[in-house]
C-alpha cells in the first residue's frame, strides 16, 4: 500500500561540501533527451532531485544518528585510551565528528532562511483581508502603482536573477512552470503579556482573531500560558482564563534566564546565578592550572556570566560579595575545606594592571555601570522602543534625571534608577538654552569643586533653572544677577561659560559614551566605572584615579 503524501525535495546546503554532490548534478544534465527546451528543464530538474536524494541516503545517511553513534564511539575509545590503548583513534573521531555538526548545523540555518510557501489557507477569505487592510494607511501612491506594474524588460530579469541569493528560489506568481515553485513554512504564534483586565483581554482577543481570519494561522494556546498578580480578583482571574482559554501559571518562571518577578527576597531570586558559577568552578581543577590560567578562566567564564543580569537588575551588595568569594578562592587555589593564604586583598586585585592590580571587576561597581547605561540610552536615543514604553510610563512629563521612584515602581525600573545615580555623581551638563539644568542641584560649573554651585541657595528661587540666569533675547549671561547670587569667584566661572547664539538643548556630558565613529559601550562602562571608583575613594579619603 503507497502513501499518498511525497515528501517534497529540499535541496540541502550541506551537501555543496562533498564532491559527490557536484558529480550527481553533471552526471543527470549531461544525459541528451529528446525534448522542448522548457519540458527538458522541468524533467531534469525532477530527476536531478531523485538522483540526489538517492545519493544523500548513502552517502549521508541520518546525519543525527550518525553524530550519535559515532559519539558512543569515541566514548569507548576515550576509555580505552585512559586504560593505556591507542590514544590516536580518538583524534580522527573528534574530527569526523566535527565535520559532521558542521553538516549539521548548515542544514538547520538552511532550515531556518526558508520563507512563506506560495499556498494561501483556505480559511482565508477576502472579506477577513478587508477588516485588516481598513486599518493600514495608503503609502503607494498611483504613480508609484503605475511604475510597479508596468511591464517588465529582459534586463529586469536578468538582473533579479543574479541579485537572488543562491539558496533562493524565484517565486511561482512568475512564468516559470509551477513546478519550479514549491516551498513550506510552520509558524508558531504566541500571546505576548496577556492583559489583567476584562475589558482590555476582549480587547487582545478581538485582535487575535481577526489576525487569525486574515492570516490563516491560529494561536497556539497549549504553549500560552497567564500569570496574574495578586491584585487581580479571582472573578476577572476566571473570565480571562475562559476568554482566553489557556492554563494558569501560579509559581515564578524564568524568561532568558531572569526572574520574570522580583519579590522583597532579592537574594534568594537571584540564588541561581550564585549556583551556576559555583558549577562552573566545580569543573575545573584548580590545581592543574598556573594562576594566569585561572585569571584568564575567571574572567572569561565566571566574570562574564553575571553580566547579563547586571545590566538588566541591581543585585543585592551581599550577593555581589558571595560570588567575589567563590572567585577569589578559586584564584589562591582553594579546595572545598582546604583553606589557602590570600597573599593580596580582592580589592587590589580589582585594580587595573598599569596601577599593580589584577584587573579583576568588582561586581557591585560594575552592575551600577552596566545599569548607567541604560540611563545614558533614555537620555540620548528618544526614538527607541525602549525610550518610547518607559517614558509614557515612569516619566511622562520630565526627563530621566527628574524622573522620580514611586513605591509601587518594578525592580527593574528602581535599578535603572541606581544606574541614574552614576550619571549625577559623574557627568556635567554643557549649556545651552538653560530650561534642563537646576542651578543649586546640577552639576554644570566648569572647573568647580563637584562642578556644583556652593553659594548658599536663595529660599525664594531653590528650583530655580539655569535658564533664568541667561537673557534669551542677547544669548548673553545676566552679569549683575549673577553677582548678586554668588560668590564672587563663581560668579567669575558662570559669566566665562559660552552661550550658543542660536537656541540649543542642555547636554550631558563627561562620561565620552560616544565617539566620532558611533557608541563605544566598552568605553562607556569604563568610565562610569573610574568616576564611580573615583568618588567613593574621595569619600573615604584615598587615592583617586586621575581623570586625564
Amino acid at each position: 500500500m503507497e502513501c499518498g503524501f511525497q515528501k517534497p525535495f529540499r535541496f540541502e546546503q550541506m551537501w555543496m561540501k562533498d564532491s559527490g554532490c557536484t558529480n550527481t548534478i553533471e552526471a543527470v544534465w549531461r544525459k541528451h533527451t529528446e525534448e522542448s527546451w522548457d519540458t527538458k528543464i522541468v524533467t531534469k530538474i525532477d530527476h536531478c532531485g531523485k538522483a540526489l536524494t538517492r545519493w544523500s541516503k548513502q552517502a549521508f545517511g541520518n546525519v543525527k544518528r550518525e553524530i550519535e553513534r559515532k559519539r558512543k564511539e569515541l566514548s569507548k575509545v576515550e576509555r580505552r585510551a585512559i586504560s593505556g590503548g591507542d590514544p590516536r583513534p580518538m583524534k580522527t573521531l573528534q574530527e569526523e565528528i566535527n565535520l559532521l555538526v558542521d553538516k549539521e548545523a548548515t542544514m538547520w540555518q538552511q532550515r531556518s532562511r526558508i520563507l512563506w510557501s506560495k499556498d494561501w489557507d483556505k480559511n482565508t477569505r477576502p472579506d477577513h483581508l478587508e477588516e485588516v487592510i481598513d486599518v493600514i494607511p495608503e503609502v503607494v501612491t498611483a504613480e508609484m502603482n503605475a511604475s510597479l506594474t508596468f511591464e517588465f524588460t529582459a534586463l529586469e530579469v536578468e538582473v533579479a536573477l543574479k541579485q537572488m541569493a543562491p539558496l533562493k528560489a524565484p517565486s511561482p506568481d512568475g512564468s516559470l512552470p509551477a513546478a519550479l515553485g514549491h516551498s513550506f513554512v510552520t509558524l508558531i504564534p504566541k500571546v505576548k503579556n496577556p492583559k489583567a483586565k476584562e475589558d482590555e483581554c476582549l480587547r487582545l482577543l478581538e485582535i487575535l482573531v481577526t489576525y487569525e481570519r486574515a492570516s490563516g494561522q491560529q494561536i497556539n494556546r497549549a504553549k500560552t500560558t497567564l500569570f496574574f498578580s495578586k491584585s487581580t480578583s479571582y472573578d476577572v482571574q476566571e473570565v480571562i482564563k475562559e476568554a482566553l482559554g489557556v492554563q494558569v501559571v501560579q509559581q515564578y518562571e524564568k524568561y532568558l534566564a531572569l526572574p520574570s518577578l522580583v519579590g522583597r527576597k532579592k537574594k534568594e531570586s537571584f540564588a541561581n546565578l550564585k549556583q551556576r558559577i559555583w558549577k562552573k568552578l566545580q569543573g575545573w581543577e584548580a590545581k592543574l592550572l598556573s594562576h594566569v590560567g585561572r585569571e584568564i578562566l575567571l574572567k572569561a567564564v565566571a566574570q562574564a556570566l553575571p553580566t547579563y543580569t547586571m545590566s538588566c537588575f541591581k543585585l543585592p551588595i551581599t550577593l555581589c560579595h558571595e560570588i567575589e568569594a567563590l572567585i577569589w578562592k578559586f584564584y589562591w587555589g582553594q579546595h572545598e575545606d582546604a583553606r589557602k593564604i590570600h597573599w593580596v586583598k580582592w580589592q587590589e586585585l580589582c585594580k587595573p594592571k598599569s596601577q599593580g592590580g589584577m584587573g579583576f571587576k568588582d561586581l557591585f561597581r560594575s552592575n551600577d555601570a552596566l545599569l548607567a547605561k541604560h540611563t545614558w540610552r533614555l537620555l540620548h536615543d528618544h526614538h527607541s522602543l525602549f525610550y518610547r514604553v518607559f517614558k509614557a510610563r515612569f516619566f511622562p512629563d520630565c526627563s530621566i534625571m527628574e524622573a522620580k521612584e514611586s513605591s509601587n515602581a518594578s525592580f527593574v525600573w528602581r535599578s535603572i534608577l541606581r544606574g541614574r545615580d552614576v550619571i549625577k555623581r559623574g557627568a556635567v551638563w554643557r549649556i545651552g538654552n538653560g530650561n534642563s539644568v537646576h542651578i543649586w542641584n546640577d552639576r554644570w560649573l566648569p572647573g568647580a569643586v563637584n562642578n556644583k554651585i556652593i553659594s548658599p541657595a536663595i529660599v525664594a528661587n531653590n528650583n530655580a533653572m539655569v535658564s533664568s540666569l541667561i537673557d534669551q533675547t542677547s544669548r548673553e549671561w545676566k552679569g549683575e544677577l549673577i553677582d548678586s547670587y554668588f560668590f564672587e569667584w563663581e560668579a567669575n566661572i558662570i559669566k566665562n561659560i559660552p552661550l550658543c547664539r542660536s537656541f540649543q538643548e542642555d547636554v550631558l556630558n563627561g562620561l565620552l559614551a560616544w565617539t566620532e565613529n558611533g557608541r563605544d559601550p566598552e568605553l562607556f562602562l569604563s568610565m562610569a566605572w573610574t568616576l564611580w571608583n573615583r568618588r567613593n575613594n574621595i569619600r573615604l579619603g584615598k587615592p583617586s584615579i586621575p581623570l586625564e
